[in-house]
């Protein structure tokens, strides 16, 4: 039994092992491409959606638009604080609504539906 598997056993017995609140990541929210980023329960996976689509906004140079990322952990879903009257800007849109369909598992849009996107996986994740 390796170090770590009695680590698992012994979080098990004593109650430790991760809850559905349980916090994952201690630091849960931060500042990437310019987008403020947070998740409530600081779940990795929701940390890394958001990461990676704060590097695709970057990268496509539409980061400037998004003033924060917010993943509500009780809900599953992301909200976006975006610029104001970006429907007048649709190319902007399109590029944000595309980097989010690339990274985020479920979130509200600025036309009021929620989506569900192809979220970024790790080759460990079971989710």
């Amino acid at each position: 039994m390796t170090n770590f598997s009695r680590f698992l056993d012994s979080a098990k017995r004593t109650g430790q092992a991760l809850s559905e609140k349980g916090q994952e990541v201690s630091m849960s929210g931060m500042s990437v491409f310019g987008i403020k980023i947070l998740t409530r329960y600081g779940k990795a996976r929701e940390l890394r959606e958001l990461i990676h689509f704060a590097e695709l906004a970057g990268k496509a140079g539409a980061a400037f638009a998004v003033k924060s990322a917010f993943y509500d952990s009780k809900s599953c879903c992301c909200e976006f604080e975006l610029l104001p009257n970006l429907q007048r800007e649709p190319e902007l849109a399109a590029t944000l609504l595309e980097c989010a369909m690339a990274s985020i598992s479920q979130f509200a849009w600025i036309d009021g539906a929620v989506y569900h996107g192809g979220a970024y996986r790790d080759v460990d994740d079971n989710v």
